[in-house]
């Protein structure tokens, strides 16, 4: 798989809503179609579990702070990275960052970037800000939903398949207010999560926020 040299910016269906705006995702891709993806059930840890994982952090160009090693398989000797980058976008005066899920080598190459961030007040405002279903790709190749939390989460679920899915975690380096999930592909069509609840350390439920969730 060759990288992506082309980008532009597209506007996404919203199939869980908390707000009327549109969110900006832009995407930088390969000669390669997507297609919406699903996501899989996934076993829920106990109440007293967090479900977090610790940033390994490749090195990515660009970053801000660490990336984030997912340890989903994207392809041969890949796997999917997640990390922070840098916003500018006049349209979206509240917004400084945003989120990018890429393939990494083992030899260090990242590829493929998927990029969203948030066009609707602050990127800091408590409770999650966009988030972007699953995709599955012609090739097979399937790339987690994700997404990013501000506030105490712990835990994050979603519900899928009729049942409850429990999401990765990792604290953004740079703010450890900044909790950035994914969610792992079960199977070769997971499907589309909604319902996102958000848990601190004690169990307790905390605020939604404006959460949207994208698909194609």
């Amino acid at each position: 798989m060759t990288e992506r040299s082309c980008r532009w910016v597209r506007r996404r269906r919203r199939i869980a809503a908390g707000g009327a705006a549109a969110m900006v995702v832009a995407a930088a891709v390969l000669g390669i179609g997507h297609l919406p993806g699903r996501l899989g059930r996934a076993p829920v840890p106990a109440a007293s579990v967090s479900a977090t994982a610790r940033p390994v952090p490749p090195r990515v160009s660009g970053a801000l702070g660490d990336a984030i090693d997912t340890r989903i398989t994207a392809g041969r000797d890949h796997t999917w990275v997640l990390y922070a980058n840098r916003v500018r976008d006049p349209s979206a005066p509240g917004t400084t960052f945003g989120l990018t899920i890429a393939r990494h080598s083992t030899g260090g190459r990242t590829t493929d970037p998927f990029e969203l961030h948030e066009d609707e007040g602050s990127d800091r405002a408590a409770g999650f800000h966009p988030m972007q279903a699953p995709m599955t790709y012609e090739n097979g190749l399937i790339q987690p939903a994700f997404g990013y939390y501000v506030g105490a989460a712990t835990r994050i679920t979603g519900r899928s398949g009729g049942g409850v899915v429990t999401a990765r975690i990792a604290t953004w380096s740079v703010d450890t207010t900044v909790a950035i999930f994914w969610f792992e592909p079960i199977g070769e069509s997971p499907e589309d999560v909604t319902d996102l609840v958000a848990y601190d350390a004690a169990g307790t439920e905390l605020p939604a926020g404006n959460p949207r969730i994208w698909n194609n």
